[in-house]
């Protein structure tokens, strides 16, 4: 198990925005875009596919069926954080094995079919496609992916461009401005907050799209319109739930 999984299993909040295998998932993929687009070789030091093969022998399931290694270990967890602590158990059951032993240490490659986007153009383009990037509009799964990709920026110790600098700012304005009650909470959890634990991009109240409603909005505020896509009609309007 590479160092960076060691570090997010023994302190998963510290990277990720809830303690659930999804949301490790989405940062990895996050974090293994950034690399690619920059052209840096990433490791994880173990097949997905063969762990999954592996799982399905474990849990005594066909080979055949159509579900990912996060799917087979979601089905035998009773919640998102056993899902999470579970993975990592049955990681480390498998790289015991001999299947697992000699997969540990592979180095994955660079993917040059994956085209540099800087950090505004990489949002836009989740944003106009999350099925493609996340598999749905979902707010956990883009604020993990954006977490995944910062991580690989500081670890690789590029230059930060400005629509990366001005996410980091629209960040600070969540947590001050957003009505937070005085409590230091994240932004992501403010916006969870707001959105009454809605996650989904589908209602004009869920997370998804009240993160771009008030992305939008900070932008304008600005001068920045449309850096991270275009302003909604309502997006100059009143925000469910938020102050005035």
């Amino acid at each position: 198990m590479n160092s960076l999984l060691k570090l997010i299993k023994e302190s998963p909040l510290s990277y990720l925005p809830r303690e659930s295998l999804r949301s490790l998932a989405h940062f990895r993929e996050g974090y293994r875009s950034r690399c690619n687009m920059e052209g840096a070789p990433y490791e994880w030091q173990y097949d997905h596919w063969e762990f999954r093969a592996w799982l399905c022998r474990h849990f005594q399931m066909s080979s055949e069926a159509s579900i990912h290694d996060i799917g087979i270990i979601e089905l035998f967890s009773t919640s998102e954080a056993d899902a999470f602590h579970r993975h990592f158990a049955l990681l480390a059951e498998f790289l015991s094995t001999a299947d697992g032993a000699k997969e540990e240490g592979a180095m994955s490659l660079v993917d040059s079919k994956i085209e540099r986007r800087d950090f505004a153009e990489m949002a836009k383009a989740i944003r106009h496609c999350p099925a493609m990037y996340l598999g749905s509009a979902s707010f956990l799964g883009f604020s993990s992916y954006l977490m995944g990709d910062e991580r690989a920026q500081l670890d690789l110790g590029f230059a930060v461009d400005e629509g990366r600098a001005i996410f980091r700012d629209f960040q600070k304005w969540v947590e001050i401005e957003q009505n937070n009650f005085k409590l230091h909470r994240p932004w992501f959890k403010i916006i969870e907050f707001w959105s009454a634990g809605s996650d989904c991009g589908h209602t004009s109240s869920g997370a998804y799209t009240l993160f771009f409603k008030w992305l939008d909005r900070y932008t304008e505020q600005i001068g920045k319109p449309g850096l991270f896509g275009p302003i909604p009609p309502t997006a100059a309007g009143p925000i469910s739930r938020q102050i005035h």
